[in-house]
């Protein structure tokens, strides 16, 4: 038996995974070297006593919940946790690594935690993940996106015929004729007053108001008109930039260089309709400095329509829901930060802002608030800012006190080709 129990805790303590026994309040009995360092970096303590102290200092609450989850395992023995994947940042928010933990429960007051640095096979995975895509697009994606990219733009074409049509039979005949017999009835006035008495003057003021209705319903027919060719112009260009990004790079080349202020500007003027269906005033103050880049102008023109969708949604939601909100307004502004390592663009709103628990999963895939949405789009929004080598933040002060986001680019981007 005493053979067998040093056999035990020699794996223990040289097995290559980081092992660490403690009981279900938490107190280790045993731990070997590797799970130490893991623990010490993570809470950057050496008091390697309580096992849920020291993961609530790595990560806010974390070990809280796993007691909870322990404590909620009634099985007298398993896997409370197999396999989580826990990814642990420094202060400045820059990845430290990722554990995958698992936690068997041996006995009633006996646990057994494995940690497993699995931060270098994430990063190989999420390569080859890249390489696949890579190899699907050569493998014929390419030619399906032409095809639908091809046929988008007849769509189009078709689209802006018939605008095209409409505004060519966009006329005023009806006002011109409210207004005559407006006229008309003016210039017997006396004499329908004899006939109609005092409803003469009732008669007169419904041609009156006819009219300005005919007027205003021709103006806002001729307001939606030029909204609408204008979307499509806006289309164009985006189909325009998906035609020269497939012909130079099947996934995100775009050759020629583009600067970050006029890919915002793109997004700024096709989602005007939106704007001013809320009623939405923008407030743009950008740097004076270019910030050029040469590669995935269509992914941070997407990123810029995304943000921009997502204040417009606040700020609907707000004047919805609070009846002393005044005015939506979005503040946009740019330039380099303090080192001049990175550019950067803020987009900020006074909309309905993020709960606690909306924050914890705003860049989650699959999670939304918004109705008839799949909870892609910041999700995207992330992983593009990932593929740039840069970083997307936001922060909200709380309900009805609006949110910022902010993406930077590093400084290398600015000659990256």
């Amino acid at each position: 038996m005493e053979k067998n129990t040093e056999k035990l805790l020699q794996f223990l303590y040289l097995s290559p995974m980081g092992l660490c026994e403690s009981n279900l309040e938490g107190q280790i009995n045993h731990c070997n070297a590797l799970a130490c360092s893991y623990l010490i970096s993570i809470s950057k303590s050496s008091e390697m006593h309580n096992i849920f102290d020291l993961l609530n200092l790595g990560q806010k609450n974390l070990g809280d919940s796993f007691r909870k989850i322990m404590d909620d395992f009634k099985s007298e023995e398993g896997f409370p946790i197999k396999d989580k994947r826990i990814d642990f940042y420094k202060n400045d928010e820059k990845l430290i690594f990722i554990i995958a933990i698992t936690i068997r429960k041996i006995s009633t007051n006996h646990f057994m935690w494995v940690f497993q640095d699995i931060t270098e096979i994430t990063r190989i995975n999420k390569e080859k993940e890249i390489l696949i895509e890579r190899e699907s697009f050569q493998n014929g994606q390419v030619k399906l996106m032409e095809s639908v990219i091809h046929n988008i733009g007849n769509t189009i074409t078709n689209l802006t015929l018939s605008v095209k049509v409409i505004e060519d039979n966009q006329t005023i005949e009806s006002f011109n004729l409210a207004s005559k017999l407006l006229d008309l009835f003016k210039s017997y006035e006396k004499e329908l007053k004899v006939v109609f008495k005092e409803k003469s003057e009732d008669i007169i003021s419904f041609l009156d108001t006819f009219k300005s209705s005919l007027k205003e319903e021709h103006d806002q027919n001729a307001q939606r008109l030029s909204s609408l060719k204008n979307k499509i112009n806006q289309t164009e260009q985006i189909i325009q930039m998906y035609r020269r990004r497939i012909k130079n790079d099947p996934i995100y080349a775009i050759a020629e260089k583009s600067n970050i202020h006029d890919i915002l500007q793109n997004a700024i003027n096709l989602t005007e309709n939106q704007r001013e269906k809320v009623k939405i005033d923008l407030e743009i103050t950008l740097s004076k400095e270019e910030f050029i880049i040469k590669k995935y102008s269509t992914d941070l023109f997407q990123v810029f329509l995304n943000i921009l969708d997502n204040s417009y949604d606040s700020l609907k939601k707000r004047k919805e829901s609070d009846k002393s909100f005044e005015k939506g307004i979005i503040k946009i502004n740019s330039g380099w930060n303090s080192d001049k390592s990175s550019f950067f663009i803020a987009i900020e709103d006074n909309g309905i802002g993020f709960s606690k628990k909306e924050e914890a999963l705003i860049f989650s895939k699959g999670k939304t608030s918004k109705e008839n949405h799949e909870g892609l789009g910041l999700f995207y929004v992330q992983e593009v800012a990932e593929m740039v080598h840069g970083k997307i933040s936001f922060k909200s002060p709380g309900h009805n006190l609006g949110a910022t986001f902010k993406i930077s680019l590093p400084k290398n981007d600015k000659e990256r080709s």
